[in-house]
Formats: structure tokens, C-alpha cells, sequence
């Protein structure tokens, strides 16, 4: 159904059809994340029930540090959106609110005619065309901060997670992981350069894929 995986316009397919999956019935939370973000389900899950899916929420947390300013109809808007690298969820109650604007493939339809990425355009329909501000949750991580920041004992207490590289020094490449600090034990760098697997064993010792891990939880 959505073409070209891993470029803007195959994202923004896949969470335009997402969105329009949800509307056929709709559950407490709309909630999407990159395909190689950690999810701390539990967490999630308790952080969710701090708040009222009746009532407009978008929650999350942004990558910029102020509003994107994009060219939208000859003109330029500023408005707040939350990265999908560290996952964000609408409620209920907004998520229905958007329907005129994003079902049926009118959010793929909005992102690819300023051609804008899908977190984007989902936070100009949130932000700028409902007018509704967005929740900062600090738990939530993307690949876009410095994850080696988190303490090694808050891991656990994390809803998301993610990982990155990027060059310095010229063809340097540095990884941008989570910081284990000697305490969580970890997998050997070449099965497992994420750190996430570690940190998804380290909280489920007893899950199928950890059974040879042999660490006690947190």
C-alpha cells in the first residue's frame, strides 16, 4: 500500500493509513513512534493514564528547541509538532477533531503538497490548524538529543528510547546510544550497537529473547 520504506513520502503513507486504521474505531490513544524506537510499554501506559483521553492532548516531545517555520500557501507559518523519533500520542477526543483534515489520505495529501515529513504535518494540523499546544514529556527520547545525558538508573523510569550516529571531526562517526554506565550489562557492541537490547533485557530478564542474558531486573 505505501511505497519507497524509509523516505518521506513511504512515512507519511504509512502513518496517514495509520491514522485512517484508527478512525474505523477509535481507542483512547492515537500514539505512533519511529520503527526503530524503544517502547517502555508499561511506562507508557502509566504515563497515558495521567491524563484524560476525553480532552485534547498531543503528547510528547519536540526535536527543536522553538516553532518550525514552514512555507505553507505563499506564506510563512510557525508551529510546534513532536518528533515521531521519540513517539508521540494524541487522545481520543483530538484525534477525532483532526478527521477533517487528515482522513482518507488527506494527511498524506497536506504532508507531500509542502512536502513535509509526517511528524510535521501532523503538528500543523494539531498546532497550528486546531490550535491545540503540545505536551512536553521529558520520558520520551529521540535520536535527535544526547541520549549518553540519561543516568544509567533512570533508564527504567524512560517511556521511549532511541539511537543515532552522526559525523564530527570530518568522516568521524560517533553513536549517540544510552549510557549503561557499567551498570546494566550489556551485549556485545557488534550484536547489539543500540544498546537497546540490553535495556530491553536488563527490564525483562524473563522474556523469550533474553533467556541466555542472565541478569536480574531492576
Amino acid at each position: 500500500m505505501c511505497c519507497c520504506y524509509g523516505y518521506r513520502v513511504g512515512l507519511v503513507c504509512k502513518v496517514s493509513v495509520a491514522y485512517d486504521l484508527y478512525i474505523l474505531k477509535p481507542r483512547r490513544w492515537f500514539c505512533m513512534a519511529d520503527d526503530d524506537t524503544y517502547i517502555n510499554i508499561p511506562n507508557l501506559v502509566y504515563t497515558l493514564a495521567q491524563y484524560d483521553h476525553t480532552k485534547d492532548w498531543y503528547i510528547g516531545k519536540p526535536s527543536l528547541k522553538y516553532p518550525i517555520r514552514v512555507n505553507i500557501n505563499n506564506r510563512k507559518e510557525s508551529f510546534w509538532f513532536l518528533t515521531g523519533g521519540a513517539g508521540y500520542c494524541i487522545s481520543q477526543s483530538l484525534a477525532l477533531k483532526m478527521i477533517p483534515y487528515a482522513r482518507g489520505g488527506k494527511l498524506r495529501e497536506l504532508a507531500n503538497s509542502i512536502r513535509i515529513p509526517d511528524d510535521v504535518a501532523v503538528g500543523y494540523i494539531i498546532n497550528s490548524i486546531l490550535a491545540v499546544d503540545i505536551t512536553r514529556v521529558p520520558t520520551f527520547h529521540s535520536h535527535l538529543e544526547g541520549l549518553w545525558r540519561i543516568s544509567p538508573y533512570q533508564l527504567k523510569d524512560q517511556v521511549t528510547l532511541s539511537y543515532g550516529e552522526f559525523s564530527s571531526s570530518g568522516r568521524r562517526v560517533t553513536s549517540n546510544v544510552v549510557n549503561t554506565g557499567g551498570i546494566i550489562p550489556t551485549f556485545p557492541p557488534p550484536t547489539d550497537p543500540t544498546r537497546l537490547r540490553s535495556v530491553h533485557c536488563y527490564l525483562y530478564p524473563n522474556a523469550r529473547e533474553c533467556s541466555r542474558f542472565g541478569i536480574a531486573s531492576l
